[in-house]
């Protein structure tokens, strides 16, 4: 990957500002912000999906309790949600569970707000963009299509912890860290399959296309091998991941219901705001196109503030596109065509990547309007919008 060292910001008009900020600061910053955002609607313990996960949780912490309750019983079986109640039983024979519950809402938090910030450096090369991404998505929540597009939490549940190593997964493949990324994807997915798998799928899957892409279009001979060798870490990071989707989780899991039972019950009776597209309602797709719309402006500015060498930008249109790819298979294959496996992946929750990359987009944006030309004003105008 191309490695920059002038901030595009400057590269396109828009003054630097001077300010530098060490590793250390930006993490106390998104520290600060991270603590703030889980205060931001109202800490709260043993409320929403909080009722369905302490049962099992309990149990585990006391065999005693809820011994003879079938769900429970259930809920403790291999499955997606197993290695989630083991280590929050575990970390609460050593605390309070409400404390547990707590620092890890706080926590989870603070990482994701800290990985928002090095992605915005690593991106912009601009400490003052870094920043104000990190407000915007520690503070502004924007939509939620889907039910399950969150960025910060104000209570703890399984994916809350997977959401840091997730996004670093992405960040490591923006910066072409590709067996770092495979890494971080495969801790997200044993916290939580659907956000480890999917987002770490995602990324590795848009790096793999990136280098297969300059791989067919290479010019010498070193660099065509060195495309080649990145193109087999990501298929192999991708391998890696479909291993951990079958040996840890799919192949231990038992179904307990028919195909048409899944769907009936689960799917359109129980949870439609999270399987079914149609019925999360019309004022939420538009509101999220209209939010990938106005990314497009600061995307474009910062495309044309680099070198056409820098591959950066094509992966991140890759991401953005497989990730609409996906929410569209979330449409077909629920609604038009039902297919179990891709109605259990519950592909809207990829909004929540989009969302992240377009807040990323907005902060560039709002740097710019408030330092740059037209073009950079009309970007960040939009962005701001």
């Amino acid at each position: 990957m191309t490695r920059l060292d002038a901030s595009p910001l400057r590269s396109a008009g828009w003054a630097g500002g001077g300010l530098r900020l060490s590793t250390r600061e930006l993490w106390v910053f998104a520290a600060v912000v991270g603590l703030l955002s889980t205060f931001r609607a109202g800490y709260v313990y043993g409320l929403v999906n909080q009722l369905e996960h302490l049962p099992p949780i309990l149990h585990l912490v006391d065999p005693d309790l809820y011994r003879n309750d079938w769900h429970v019983q259930q809920s403790v079986q291999p499955g997606p949600r197993l290695y989630y109640y083991a280590a929050i039983a575990a970390l609460g024979r050593l605390a309070p569970l409400p404390l547990v519950f707590f620092v890890g809402a706080a926590l989870s938090n603070v990482l994701t707000m800290g990985v928002t910030a090095l992605a915005a450096r690593s991106l912009f090369r601009d400490d003052r963009a870094a920043l104000v991404a990190c407000v915007l998505v520690g503070g502004v929540h924007s939509i939620d299509l889907g039910g399950a597009t969150f960025l910060v939490w104000d209570y703890f549940i399984q994916a809350s912890p997977a959401q840091p190593p997730a996004l670093l997964a992405v960040l490591f493949v923006l910066q072409g860290r590709t067996l770092r990324a495979a890494g971080a994807a495969a801790l997200s997915a044993l916290i939580h399959p659907v956000v480890g798998l999917e987002t770490g799928g995602l990324a590795l899957g848009a790096a793999a296309l990136a280098h297969g892409f300059a791989l067919l279009g290479g010019r010498g001979e070193a660099e065509r091998l060195e495309h080649a060798r990145r193109l087999g870490y990501a298929l192999a990071g991708v391998l890696a991941l479909g291993l951990i989707a079958q040996y840890a989780y799919l192949g231990r899991v038992e179904q307990a219901l028919t195909d048409r039972e899944f769907f009936d019950i689960l799917v359109y009776f129980r949870n439609p705001h999270h399987y079914v597209p149609s019925a999360m309602g019309w004022e939420p797709h538009l509101l999220f196109g209209a939010l990938m719309a106005a990314a497009v402006f600061p995307f474009a500015a910062w495309r044309a503030a680099l070198p056409p060498a820098d591959a950066r930008p094509r992966l991140v249109g890759l991401l953005a596109g497989l990730c609409v790819l996906a929410l569209a298979a979330g449409y077909v294959f629920v609604e038009v065509i039902p297919v179990r496996m891709a109605a259990s992946a519950q592909l809207y929750r990829n909004v929540w990547l989009l969302k992240w990359l377009a807040l990323l987009f907005a902060g560039y944006g709002i740097v710019g309007l408030a330092s740059g030309g037209r073009w950079a004003r009309i970007a960040g105008g939009v962005g701001l919008a």
